[in-house]
């Protein structure tokens, strides 16, 4: 083997390493933004949603629902956006949730839930029970 075939040898090892070194720092990024945002599911809304069942506001039947204790949050959400919720194809609490943070907005939301006097989680905890109350036509006792 002459220097030439040495260098390109050399060169192709060198690519060969940075191309893999690129798609594994690319493969470990999506990994933890999928990681971020499942933690942040479940420390933001997740633990809400728990609280809100042993305070009473909610019950857990799958999905969660209102109870009789939170006749004063019916109208927590207006029947227009409600209605919009209504025709989103959610399978689940987080899709739910994802669906009406960017149909409202994380200002509006935060807006909100200060006038209410309650925290951001309390306030999309009962809104998840809202929407399903609302969608499925019943409330707890």
């Amino acid at each position: 083997m002459d220097w030439l075939q040495v260098a390109s040898v050399i060169g192709a090892v060198a690519g060969l390493s940075s191309f893999l070194g690129i798609v594994l720092a690319y493969v470990t990024k999506l990994s933890k933004m999928e990681t971020k945002l499942d933690l942040i599911w479940k420390v933001f809304v997740e633990d809400a949603l728990r609280a809100q069942v042993t305070t009473g506001i909610l019950s857990h039947s799958s999905p969660y629902l209102l109870s009789s204790k939170s006749d004063q949050y019916r109208d927590l959400i207006p029947p227009e956006i409600l209605q919009k919720m209504k025709n989103k194809n959610t399978s689940n609490d987080y899709q739910l949730v994802e669906e009406y943070i960017k149909h409202v907005g994380f200002d509006e939301i935060s807006k909100r839930s200060s006038e209410r006097g309650m925290s951001n989680q309390k306030y999309l905890a009962i809104c998840v029970g809202i929407m399903h109350s609302k969608t499925t036509n019943k409330v707890m006792q």
